[in-house]
Formats: C-alpha cells, structure tokens, sequence
C-alpha cells in the first residue's frame, strides 16, 4: 500500500480531507520525465490545502450534562463546555429537560434566558475558521415562560455579521433566523444575546446550534503555508531533483569521455 501524507495543519488523521499518495505522484511524473519526479513531487506540496476547520463545539448543550440539573451561570461561567457565559444578573440558566416546564431541542439540555426578569446576558464561543470559507449557524429557540413580543436573541459573529430572532412567544420549539458570515483564517467569535428590551417578561431558551460550511483556504491566505512535515518533503523532493540531473550530467560527461 503506498504511504500517504496528510497536507494542512488540522489534528487527527487527514485532518483537512486531502491526503496525497506519494508514491503515486512520484510514479505518475517518472512515467513521463523520470528527470521531474523529484520535482513534481516539490511543488505537490506547494498547492493550496482545503478542508475543514475546527467546527462548533457542545452546539446541544450535552456538556457537562448532570441530569436533572437547573443550574445559574454567572458571570465568565465556564461549566457548559465550549460556551463562555456573560451574565451578571443571574438570569441565565442550564437546565436539563423537564425543568421549568419544557424538554430540550436536542438531547437533554438547553439554556434559557431572562430569568429573574433581567435582560442582556449572553453565551460566546471562538471557534477557528477557514479564509474565504461561507459559515451558515443555525439554531432552534422556544419560549420557556410568561410571554413577552419584545423578546429575542441577537445572534452575530465577530465579522460584524448579525441576526435578530424575535417575539419568541411559540411555546414550541422552532428554528431561529440563520446566521451567515465569512471566514477570516483565524478565530471568529460567536455570540448568542440576550437582546430583549426592557425587563422583559418572558424567558426564552435556545438549543440544538449547528454550524455549516462551504469552501475556504487553510493556513490563513490564498495559497496555505506548508506545514513543517510538508517543507521537508518539499525540500526532500527539491534534493532529489538536483541529484537526477547531476547524474545525467556525469552520464553525458562519460558519454563524451568515450
């Protein structure tokens, strides 16, 4: 079986989906100029590299998990992994279903909002993403108690890109409006607000966030930048360039020695 190389700078096997074979670029080029393997093989790792950066983590809340469990987040609140809580009010709740009168979206837990009848707290995550790369989150949200139409969640990315679901009043879950933003080949922050005006009167609870992509670039620009195991081939393959055409070279030498 030929050996094979994963291109980019992900974690785990074929981290961005592109795995090279070797031995079958080398075959393919020595087939037709054996003199341009080596350097064949070079500039292979030259290319760009795509695939897939690190996606949304705990998106169904399902961490730590604890059930049954009606717990505050306070403020820079750490215990729902990957989610950073903003809330100094206490109005912010992870819950698992059957609390508070309703079932989660997904799985067993959710968060919900507005308790206490303060306003203005948020969940944040960074997640890494690719250049050029169209990120789409969706997400479901219901109404938990009392009813409230000027209730609703701002939703945005550090891109500066932002949507508004509001008048969370259906006591059903339902899908909130899509967020679209661009990657930038570095961390973006997604943010999940709160943005209910007033002291509001209702509760809203948000649950089952997906995150999609399509295209992009790994290693930040246009045409990637190699990995350190990629640079040794590539020098590796440069080397061995230089040495076929210096044995041709001593080859014709010989020949016209003769």
């Amino acid at each position: 079986m030929p050996e094979t190389l994963s291109i980019g700078g992900g974690q785990g096997p074929d981290p961005v989906g592109v795995t090279m074979s070797v031995a079958a670029v080398a075959a393919r080029t020595a087939r037709v100029n054996p003199r341009l393997a080596g350097l064949a093989l070079a500039l292979a790792f030259m290319a760009p590299a795509t695939g897939h950066a690190a996606g949304l983590i705990n998106g169904s809340f399902e961490q730590p998990g604890g059930a049954p469990i009606r717990a505050v987040l306070s403020n820079n609140d750490t215990t729902v992994t990957g989610w950073t809580a903003h809330d100094s009010s206490f109005s912010t709740y992870y819950e698992s279903s059957g609390q508070d009168g309703i079932d989660a979206a997904d799985g067993t837990y959710y968060v919900s909002f507005g308790h206490n009848g303060a306003t203005g707290a948020s969940l944040t995550q960074s997640i890494d993403t690719l250049l050029g790369a169209i990120y789409t989150l969706n997400y479901q949200i219901r109404l938990q108690q009392g009813s409230d139409p000027l209730s609703g969640f701002q939703v945005s990315a550090s891109t500066g890109d932002s949507v508004y679901s509001g008048d969370a009043t259906a006591a059903a879950w339902t899908e909130g409006a899509a967020l679209t933003f661009t990657g930038t080949g570095s961390s973006v922050t997604l943010t999940i607000l709160d943005s209910t005006v007033g002291g509001g009167g209702s509760n809203l609870a948000i649950d089952n966030l997906r995150l999609s992509s399509v295209g992009g670039v790994s290693g930040g620009g246009a045409g990637g930048v190699p990995e350190p195991a990629s640079w040794a081939l590539l020098i590796a393959g440069f080397g061995g360039a230089g040495g076929m055409l210096r044995a041709r070279r001593r080859h014709e030498r010989r020949g016209l020695a003769a």
